[in-house]
């Protein structure tokens, strides 16, 4: 079974479909009266799989793994479309089940290293190694997620070692391919890149990787009109793909679209409440409105689950200081300069909430490092003797 995540935005993409596919799936296992047996409801979970009904699938693997926790077919197959939605710990879990339950190798090797990479465990990949009785495109394949693994590694030249062997063994092998495709691009050889996606996508249409990294190709080059049409590719194949809609909605914010980039990112939200980048964005969306309070309730959300985000700190300080709210302006402020100490709105902003809280020292240490970078920003020289004049 091919995966059809994809390497760059592996976080991301398991956004897209894996909230469906959680321990609550559990209310829907069968009841006492059900008389369906485990091998039955996996040949139910087949037939869901091959329409790309993922959650039924999952409902009915429950099932049978619920009435026979030892279905070797059924923790195999949980586990193959665990990866398939980029769901990487559960996929592990029920891949290396499997393997204990004497499922053959080359039933669990791939996906299990699929797995891995999707959890970013990609030296765990690496000690997957192929063996003699390995079919040819089994080491193919396995030589290309080696590829992709030592490119997260940061190690190009071993990436592409892997790579070329994979495709000695499996020419059109679409994982060296799309591995390739990420080393042209980080080369930004653009032209190659977008030629060696467009042959992967070949080898499967459905498969989402080679559109994503056209994506990312097309914003390389600025080029808007070139994202959009890849981003609708994606969401034509699916729809509630997170990754493309949550892409999609940065680049409707910029283009003042927000309308429509709140659509894309409410879409989101519907399905993950929580989830970090998405109301990242509606805040973004909310404080440009003028809508203050919301956007502070959004963005407190993100710092709920991820409390260093730099860019809900800059919001949050800037929503604060109109508020005046200058000691939690200054807090928030503050830990943005620490992270990204070379944006100057940020350091302007914070001097000038120094200022109002009379502190003129602490003012002309956070302006002075900007000096040396925009020696000439009247705004700059304008609060710097402000301070020393304080």
């Amino acid at each position: 079974m091919k995966s059809r995540y994809r390497l760059s935005t592996l976080p991301l993409r398991a956004l897209a479909l894996g909230c469906c596919l959680g321990v609550g799936v559990a209310t829907g296992l069968a009841g006492c009266g059900d008389r369906t047996t485990d091998v039955e409801h996996v040949q139910r979970a087949r037939e869901h799989q091959t329409k790309q009904e993922w959650q039924a699938s999952v409902i009915e693997l429950k099932n049978a793994l619920q009435k026979n926790p030892e279905n070797r077919d059924a923790r195999l197959l949980l586990g193959q479309i665990y990866v398939e939605t980029g769901n990487g710990a559960p996929a592990e879990k029920e891949l290396q089940r499997a393997q204990e339950l004497g499922a053959e190798r080359d039933a669990w090797l791939l996906p299990l290293a699929r797995s891995y990479l999707l959890q970013g465990q990609n030296q765990k990949v690496l000690e997957l190694t192929p063996e003699e009785s390995d079919a040819p495109a089994t080491q193919a394949t396995l030589r290309a997620l080696h590829g992709l693994a030592q490119l997260a590694l940061g190690q190009p030249d071993a990436a592409k070692t892997s790579l070329d062997q994979a495709l000695e063994l499996q020419p059109n092998d679409p994982d060296a391919l799309l591995g390739l495709s990420q080393l042209a691009l980080v080369n930004r050889n653009y032209s190659e890149a977008e030629a060696l996606a467009s042959k992967a996508s070949e080898q499967d249409p459905r498969d989402l990787r080679p559109w994503f990294i056209k994506v990312r190709l097309h914003r390389l080059q600025n080029d808007d009109p070139a994202t959009l049409k890849a981003l609708q590719h994606i969401l034509k194949l699916q729809p509630e793909n997170a990754a493309a809609l949550l892409e999609r909605a940065q680049i409707l914010i910029a283009q003042g679209k927000q309308d429509e980039a709140l659509a894309d990112v409410e879409a989101v939200r519907k399905r993950q409440p929580n989830q970090p980048e998405a109301n990242y964005l509606r805040g973004s969306i909310l404080f440009q409105r003028k809508e203050l309070t919301a956007a502070q309730d959004a963005l407190l959300q993100v710092l709920k689950v991820a409390p260093d985000h730099p860019g809900s700190q800059f919001l949050l300080g800037s929503i604060n200081y109109e508020q005046g709210n200058l000691g939690l302006a200054e807090q928030y402020l503050m830990s943005f300069v620490s992270r990204l100490p070379g944006y100057l709105p940020a350091r302007l902003l914070l001097a000038a909430a120094q200022l109002k809280l009379e502190k003129p020292g602490q003012a002309i240490d956070t302006l002075t490092p900007a000096l040396a970078q925009s020696p000439e920003d009247a705004q700059l020289l304008a609060l710097l003797g402000s301070a020393y004049l304080q």
